[in-house]
């Protein structure tokens, strides 16, 4: 992992920090002035967000690559992973919440976790978006449709009315009304899988592809 300064046109690497034993899949700051990542080694680790980025802890918990990782507002970590399991975890002692957990939601990609309330997570799979309670840890309703069948949402976007935009691994993008009962699609938005859907502003998102490409698109 590698720290970069930016300056005027410029970037600057300034440290690289080195612990995790296979690719890295995704890191975020979180509270504290701390770095999380996870990695397809299994771990997550929480890092100092300062020289010398010393690493505080691995947290160990899923049996397969784990893919995503957010910091809810109630403080915990949640991370997903192709083993199929939410786990949550205490970042005050880094501990993992052994009692709670959520089976049988596959995350398979890296941009493919957010929260869109309280408490409420959306995590994209292989054919289905799954709607996760994070209070009672349990999948409130699965969003499925012929439209995205046969393929993995590789991204997901909240939007700000609660809709929730998804890239999909055949190229595709999918916009799915707030309260989940519509669903648009753009057919060949990408020619292959959408690594990243981002909002820049109250009508336009961008799309970043396997392609190489990034395509901005008014909604």
């Amino acid at each position: 992992m590698k720290i970069w300064k930016i300056k005027t046109n410029d970037y600057e690497c300034i440290d690289t920090i080195q612990g995790h034993t296979r690719g890295i899949a995704k890191a975020i700051p979180i509270t504290g002035e701390r770095i999380a990542s996870c990695s397809s080694d299994k771990t997550i680790k929480i890092w100092n967000n300062y020289s010398p980025y010393d690493c505080l802890a691995t947290l160990k918990g899923h049996t397969k690559e784990v893919y995503s990782i957010l910091q809810l507002k109630d403080g915990r970590l949640i991370s997903g992973s192709s083993d199929r399991k939410l786990l949550f975890w205490d970042l005050s002692d880094y501990k993992l919440d052994e009692e709670h957990k959520v089976s049988s939601v596959y995350c398979g990609c890296w941009n493919n976790l957010y929260e869109v309330s309280n408490k409420r997570v959306i995590v994209g799979g292989t054919e289905v978006i799954c709607v996760v309670n994070c209070a009672n840890y349990t999948v409130e309703e699965k969003i499925k449709s012929e439209l995205f069948a046969g393929a993995t949402f590789w991204s997901l976007c909240p939007m700000n009315d609660g809709g929730i935009l998804g890239g999909l691994s055949n190229g595709d993008i999918v916009k799915i009304s707030n309260d989940y009962q519509s669903i648009e699609r753009i057919a060949g938005a990408h020619p292959k899988g959408i690594n990243d859907i981002v909002l820049i502003s109250d009508f336009l998102f961008c799309s970043c592809g396997d392609d190489g490409d990034i395509k901005v698109w008014k909604y």
